[in-house]
């Protein structure tokens, strides 16, 4: 632990840090990403107009109504029309700031939920979210969407609180998550649930922190929600899905008519998910369902929350369509974890120079995954071929991944509780 009262001691962080190889990893997977993406920050369209308008008329109100979708998500564009008010930065240039702002607090959360695999574990994981085609390419040229990444920010915070059972950063990462979307209002009961039933929660240690913390996440987050769609309704107009007749039911019943369009949907929705969910498959089967950890479990039930808005929402929603994949892509980050809590469980059964070969090819693999048809630079230029890429790209992922990894000797597996406690430096 560096303590900034000890001699030294931040200064020797920083060497220590700069000595981990993990952190270059992270830093060549960013390298990669920006240098692959089809462009920054461009012209804004669709529902980015309207998060544009709203920052545009900080540090007033906007003139004309908005969707209720979209304002419901104002404290993100807000905050960056402040930011240019107060600066006199142009308004795309206070969007790059905030943009690259939240990819560096990424960048510290993803190590930091990682740091403690192997180092070419900690590799894997850290691509699956980071080079993830729909994480954080689109937003990369879509800077005005940037209230999704605040959210996964939030997600990741509180996955680190719930980790290190630190009430305060599960709060607060639920308060940032909520302030991004609302989405984050079924997040909350996942993380009670969690607080409440981690035997770690209740040690002794803790106090009595677990049942204050789990009220508390579900009151807190449900209170922003509420006061946010209070304070935003002066210039909000009804425009977001609000009963059964906006959910995906309505194509079920209209089956079998429907049949195509409803395998269209949750095509979309899977799309994103492939090589995370192939890797977690995979890694289940090598270990047995029965062992995998709570924190596993618990990571994958978060990923299943968010994806269900997507999942239930009726496809012909105004301005829903398509969206799908960036939605589900959302849950990226609590699948990252739970893959991480199998890899931890688990160790490669052929000889290190040999098992260090394979980890560089599954990076390489879901760096290839990661170029998209619309958001890369290069890479394949059809639907089709984006397609078959992800395809080919999970298949080697669960070839290499089954025929290489196998549980971790008891002795071994102390480590892999590393991703529900922390410890420093981690496992090279």
């Amino acid at each position: 632990m560096v303590t900034v009262d000890a001699p030294g001691g931040f200064r020797a962080g920083l060497r220590r840090t700069a000595r981990d190889p993990r952190i270059w990893i992270l830093l060549a997977l960013y390298v990669v990403l920006l240098g692959t993406n089809a462009g920054f920050s461009q012209d804004p369209t669709d529902d980015a107009i309207d998060y544009h308008r709203i920052a545009a008329a900080a540090p007033g109100l906007p003139a004309q109504p908005i969707g209720s979708a979209y304002t419901a998500r104002f404290a993100t564009h807000y905050a960056v029309g402040l930011l240019h008010w107060a600066t006199g930065l142009s308004l795309e240039v206070a969007y790059a700031v905030a943009f690259a702002a939240v990819l560096a607090a990424l960048f510290a959360t993803v190590h930091i939920l990682f740091r403690t695999l192997a180092v070419g574990d900690y590799a894997f994981a850290a691509a699956l979210f980071v080079l993830n085609p729909y994480v954080l390419r689109p937003y990369e040229l879509q800077t005005e969407t940037l209230q999704d990444l605040v959210f996964v920010l939030g997600v990741g915070i509180c996955l680190i609180g719930l980790r290190d059972r630190s009430s305060r950063a599960v709060l607060v990462g639920l308060v940032i998550a909520v302030l991004g979307r609302q989405t984050a209002i079924a997040v909350a009961p996942v993380v009670a649930v969690w607080v409440l039933l981690d035997a770690r929660w209740r040690s002794p240690a803790r106090g009595r922190r677990a049942w204050p913390t789990a009220i508390l996440a579900v009151a807190l987050t449900l209170a922003i929600f509420v006061e946010v769609r209070l304070w935003s309704a002066r210039f909000s107009l009804p425009f977001e899905p609000t009963g059964v007749d906006d959910t995906v039911f309505n194509l079920f019943g209209a089956l079998p008519g429907t049949a195509a369009e409803l395998a269209a949907h949750f095509a979309r929705i899977v799309v994103p998910l492939a090589v995370p969910l192939t890797a977690l498959v995979t890694l289940v089967v090598v270990v047995g369902w029965r062992k995998v950890s709570f924190a596993g479990w618990g990571a994958l039930l978060m990923a299943a929350a968010i994806t269900v808005q997507p999942a239930i929402t009726d496809p012909r929603f105004p301005g829903f369509a398509f969206n799908e994949q960036r939605l589900a892509a959302l849950a990226i980050l609590p699948l990252a974890v739970a893959v991480a809590t199998l890899l931890a469980q688990t160790q490669w059964r052929w000889p290190e120079r040999f098992a260090r070969m394979v980890s560089v090819a599954l990076v390489v693999v879901v760096a290839v995954a990661s170029l998209h048809h619309e958001f890369s630079s290069v890479g394949p230029s059809t639907l089709t071929q984006f397609l078959a890429t992800q395809a080919v790209a999970a298949a080697v992922v669960a070839v290499l991944l089954g025929l290489g990894r196998r549980s971790a000797p008891v002795g071994a597996a102390a480590a892999p509780q590393s991703l529900t406690e922390a410890t420093p430096g981690g496992r090279r």
